[in-house]
């Protein structure tokens, strides 16, 4: 078994069940789009005047501990008895949660709401809680 715990299978387009789509608001298929060592997938939703941008990163080599020291991170209760950090962006209506997959991978949910980081943060937690589901 690799490091990633099978996560190097998942493709991260498919991370989100229709149903999980639905509960978010979400339509259309999710875009691929690397982001730095994770492969990843975009959906876009149009709210009120502002574009919503959610995303799911995977990381098959990169850990929660081996996120940067120097992010915003805050700790959050597990999800689904995964350990999950909160990374809300220092400036901007930008917000991830990270979900343990294995000591060695990690999965990324990023909300960009606008300028409103609290809507980003909620968000953020319900596309984890969403997707984690389908993490090995």
């Amino acid at each position: 078994m690799s490091n990633s715990g099978g996560l190097a299978k998942l493709d991260p387009c498919d991370a989100l069940t229709p149903a999980g789509k639905s509960q978010l608001g979400l339509t259309g298929e999710g875009v691929p789009d690397d982001l730095g060592s994770g492969r990843s997938c975009v959906w876009k939703q149009r709210v009120q005047e502002d574009l919503y941008h959610y995303g799911i990163t995977l990381y098959d080599k990169s850990g929660l501990k081996d996120l940067p020291d120097d992010l915003n991170k805050r700790e959050l209760p597990p999800i689904n008895g995964r350990e999950a950090v909160q990374i809300p962006s220092l400036v901007g209506g930008s917000c991830s949660v990270n979900v343990a997959v294995t000591e060695k991978s990690n999965a990324m949910a990023l909300v960009v709401a606008g300028a409103n980081r609290a809507k980003a943060c909620e968000l953020a937690l319900s596309l984890a809680e969403a997707f984690e589901p389908q993490l090995p």
